[in-house]
């Protein structure tokens, strides 16, 4: 009989060492959580709460909004010419009101720390 038996981490498997059916749903479940939004961005506006990726289409001024500690957002600027302003709203982005990207295929990652109080680049 294949019972189920707990493992280290809370982690429930098989004795067969394969993972079940509750497991891979969990797994299912976990990820749809964590996999961030992805929203093309062609017109200045805020970032929705929560983690994301904003692809950039246009020159804008993009504006964070308030954040929860440890989001992320990747910002990844997708077209060629003026340059875009990422502004930190309330918060700063590394001891600054504003970011400037002005390359195009240029990528930033961003998380919220609450121990710091801003927007840090990573």
């Amino acid at each position: 009989m294949n019972e189920l038996i707990p493992h280290r981490n809370d982690v429930v498997v098989s004795e067969d060492g394969m993972a079940t059916d509750i497991m891979r749903g969990w797994m299912e479940r976990i990820g749809r959580i964590i996999t961030p939004a992805v929203y093309s961005i062609g017109s200045s506006q805020t970032s929705k709460a929560g983690n994301g990726i904003y692809i950039l289409t246009a020159a804008v001024t993009f504006t964070l909004g308030i954040p929860e500690d440890r989001d992320t957002l990747i910002i990844h600027r997708n077209y060629s010419g003026s340059n875009s302003t990422i502004d930190g709203g309330a918060l700063d982005i590394n001891g600054s009101g504003t970011y400037t990207m002005s390359t195009d295929r240029e990528t930033i990652t961003l998380i919220y720390l609450k121990e710091v109080g801003e927007w840090v680049i990573v």
